[in-house]
């Protein structure tokens, strides 16, 4: 996790992190994960320069026999597409969706409030 997070955005990625798996559904091996995809420009992101803190979802890590989605989506393995173009399209906007998904579920739970973290 980085050093520079807010007390409060610490807290919201611990509790990312113990969400299930975005991707397989798996429970208590996630992690917190940052947007990597085609739109990284618009959310401040550049070489060794993680988007924006926000943008996150959990993803496993791996364990004994299993790579983990984790991995598996920095590898852009987790689309079916074959082409590599389209796998990164893909991949991009079903992090995006994952994203609406976990900041919808941390606002009915009052973790984010008007414009608060």
């Amino acid at each position: 996790m980085s050093k520079n997070l807010t007390a409060s955005m610490r807290r919201y990625h611990e509790w990312v992190s113990t969400l299930s798996c975005s991707y397989c559904g798996i429970v208590g091996f996630s992690q917190v994960a940052h947007y990597q995809g085609i739109r990284g420009d618009a959310f401040k992101r550049g070489l060794s320069i993680k988007a924006n803190d926000i943008l996150v979802v959990p993803l496993c890590c791996a364990r004994p026999n299993e790579k983990g989605c984790h991995a598996k989506f920095d590898d852009n393995e987790l689309s079916e597409f074959e082409d590599r173009y389209m796998r990164k399209i893909d991949q991009s906007e079903m992090f995006l969706y994952w994203v609406g998904l976990t900041l919808i579920l941390a606002h009915r739970l009052g973790l984010i409030v008007e414009g608060k973290l």
